[in-house]
Parts: C-alpha cells; sequence; structure tokens
C-alpha cells in the first residue's frame, strides 16, 4: 500500500486529537518531537496555540483546516500536511477538496470560501501581506472580528511553523507518516520514492 492513501491514514492513527495537550502527550510518546517540546515555556505556547486556533476555534473547521493545508502545501512541509490531512478528513473535508486546494491556478480552479481562503495563503506566501482587494474581501465574508482575525494570524502562523519545521528536516517521511496523503503527490510533482513506500 502506498504511504499516500487514505487506508493507511486511518489504520496508523484512527484517533485525531482533542486538545493541545494530547497532540503534545502524543508527540512525545511517538517520539515524534523536536526539543523544543522538552521547554517547558515553548511547550505551553504550543499546546496553546493548537487550543486557539484548531480545538476551540470559532473559524468553520472546513475552512481553517483547508487554509492551513494550502499553507503548507505552498511551504512543502510534508509533516503538517500529513497530520492536518487528518485532522481535515475528520472534519468533513473531502478527497476532492483537498486536491483542489493544492492547485496552481486558484483563481480559476476554486470558487466562493475556497478561492478566497487559497487567496489569503498565497498573497500571505508571496508577499507577506494581504492586498486591500483581499483585506475587504476577508472583512466582507467574515464580518465577525474574532473569526476574521484568526483566519489572519492562522495563516502566517502556520507558515511560521512550516519554515521551523523545514529547516529543522522534519518530515512525514521521517516520522513514517503518510507522505503528502491523498495521493503521495508532493507540491513538486513527485510520489514518494520507491523507499518511502510502506
Amino acid at each position: 500500500m502506498s504511504a499516500g492513501t487514505d487506508d493507511r491514514v486511518s489504520a496508523e492513527h484512527p484517533a485525531v486529537p482533542r486538545s493541545g495537550a494530547e497532540v503534545i502527550a502524543l508527540t512525545r510518546a511517538r517520539g515524534e518531537g523536536g526539543p523544543e517540546l522538552d521547554d517547558e515555556q515553548l511547550s505551553a505556547f504550543f499546546e496553546q496555540w493548537l487550543d486557539t486556533f484548531v480545538f476551540q476555534a470559532r473559524l468553520d473547521p472546513h475552512l481553517r483546516e483547508l487554509a492551513i493545508l494550502r499553507t503548507m502545501w505552498r511551504a512543502g512541509q510534508s509533516l503538517e500536511w500529513a497530520n492536518h490531512y487528518r485532522l481535515a478528513r475528520s472534519v468533513g473535508v473531502t478527497r476532492d477538496d483537498v486536491l483542489a486546494i493544492r492547485t496552481t491556478s486558484p483563481g480559476t480552479d476554486l470558487e466562493g470560501d475556497h478561492a478566497l481562503i487559497a487567496r489569503v495563503v498565497d498573497e500571505f506566501v508571496d508577499h507577506g501581506s494581504l492586498t486591500e482587494t483581499t483585506m475587504a474581501a476577508v472583512t466582507q465574508r467574515f464580518p465577525d472580528v474574532a473569526r476574521r482575525y484568526e483566519l489572519l494570524y492562522l495563516v502566517p502562523g502556520y507558515l511560521m511553523f512550516a519554515a521551523v519545521t523545514n529547516s529543522t528536516g522534519l518530515t512525514a517521511e521521517a516520522k513514517g507518516l503518510p507522505v503528502w496523503p491523498p495521493d503521495g503527490i508532493g507540491p513538486d510533482g513527485v510520489g514518494p520514492r520507491p523507499d518511502e513506500l510502506g
């Protein structure tokens, strides 16, 4: 079975964590964390981040997970893609939605909220900020300030995590997680090497 299949995600990681504390505990138990999890202050930050932006978030979970997946795709971060693919599927994001959010042409390939989420991610990745037009669209779509600012902090925050994770060499491949699920094809258009398949 290839490392990028839905079956492997379910079989290897059947339980989706429900809190930041649970993620930290599971990560430590599996030996998947870096030295930052041994630091009390950094560990507390990660736990609070996860609770704020994932487990107790007010932003629609479908849109949240698509935003995180798009960020990881654009950043080439397979470990967090694998983690959030599982979370995305658990909140009802379809396989087709996951595949679609990877498009290189979101302006023509996506519509509605999905197009807006991709635009937000791409502008943060490419320019470090949103254009006035995109910010206006975000404000119109998310009139609730809490939800709007969750999105505005979510994407650059996960971009920061991707930058650190990429720099320290943490990948799905290195941790034995599914490689770019659901199909094993990464942002470079190449699937896993034969030695990376389960």
